[in-house]
């Protein structure tokens, strides 16, 4: 279901954006005609395994190869419950890791956001992720 929605999501979510690729239509790599969205690099959904349903409180915090280290936004509103965003135009690896009181911490595989094979945006990568209630 998460699949057939996310482009609208995303169109949704994202269009508030600044751009990236300069003057809007103009200035993308050899002069491609970019538009002035910003796209997330890494989308994380983050749903409970024990008590099922999506956790719109948790901490998320997204750790590139490089040393880049930024915790998510999160989205609210439209069809998906809630969502964490970030990595905005930036090409790289990512590990995402997740935190919330009275659960498990997660920490992903490494993930691969590249740049779209006309230079003007990334390509979205999206995780979806369960956490387990610690064990007391």
């Amino acid at each position: 279901m998460r699949s057939v929605i996310l482009g609208a999501t995303f169109t949704a979510a994202l269009a508030f954006a600044a751009a990236s690729c300069g003057d809007p239509l103009v200035n993308g790599p050899g002069g491609t005609p970019c538009t002035d969205m910003a796209i997330a690099g890494v989308t994380v959904y983050v749903d409970s395994i024990d008590e099922g349903g999506s956790i719109c409180d948790a901490r998320v915090t997204l750790t590139g190869a490089d040393g880049y280290r930024e915790t998510l936004e999160r989205f609210a509103g439209g069809q998906i419950e809630c969502s964490y965003s970030g990595a905005w135009e930036r090409p790289g690896t990512y590990t995402a890791e997740v935190t919330r009181e009275g659960y498990e911490t997660y920490r992903s595989a490494p993930v691969v956001v590249r740049r779209t094979t006309d230079g003007c945006h990334v390509e979205p990568v999206v995780l979806e992720i369960g956490l387990r209630s610690a064990v007391e």
